[in-house]
């Protein structure tokens, strides 16, 4: 006794395009997965390149927003002793003119100057750079400026709190502390007000 058994062609038929279907889904796998690590390969190359540019276009916005990006703010000091010597008369004493100017020119720094007028001609008092956002409490100055050697040979005449310069910052100092170099200066973080300077 013998037995025959019949396979659909139809079935034979199914089974090879599943057959056809799963090698074709596998096949897709193995790309998406090379695409992924080719993906994955180029973040990894180039995300500091695009933190850099992030950072940069940050930096252009800040200067652009800033008020004295592309117009510095400027001011203009008068310095003059006005007398009344009774019968001899008024006199008026015309000792200077100062114009001040500044501007930020990045986020880190900002730049000033100061010319100043007198009977004896014009000359530049100060034209320094400063850093505003160093890390560490540090501040860095550089060009031409006031020496922060004591309180008031730092300070320009006319903001003197009286009339006359002090006589000890004449005699000792001999006036103002202009200086030309660099400074560094460093803000301790201690509760009262102390810091350290070095300059060159």
């Amino acid at each position: 006794m013998g037995f025959n058994i019949f396979v659909p062609t139809a079935a034979l038929a199914q089974s090879s395009e599943l057959e056809s279907l799963r090698a074709t889904v596998k096949g897709m796998e193995q790309q998406m997965q090379k695409l992924w690590k080719g993906l994955t390969n180029w973040k990894r190359k180039n995300l500091p390149a695009r933190r850099e540019i992030g950072e940069v276009e940050k930096s252009v916005q800040a200067v652009q927003s800033a008020p004295t990006a592309l117009n510095p703010s400027m001011g203009l000091v008068l310095d003059a002793n006005v007398q009344n010597l009774g019968k001899a008369g008024g006199n008026f004493d015309f000792r200077s003119a100062e114009l001040g100017i500044a501007a930020s020119v990045d986020p880190f720094a900002r730049m000033y100057s100061f010319i100043n007028g007198t009977k004896d001609g014009v000359e530049i008092d100060e034209a320094a750079a400063i850093t505003s956002s160093l890390p560490y409490n540090l501040t860095v100055k550089a060009g031409r400026f006031l020496a922060d050697f004591g309180r008031f040979p730092k300070v320009h005449e006319h903001e003197l709190p009286f009339v006359n310069e002090p006589l000890s910052v004449q005699r000792m100092i001999g006036g103002e502390t202009q200086a030309d170099g660099v400074e560094v200066n460093y803000l301790f973080p201690t509760p009262f007000f102390l810091r350290a300077t070095l300059g060159v």
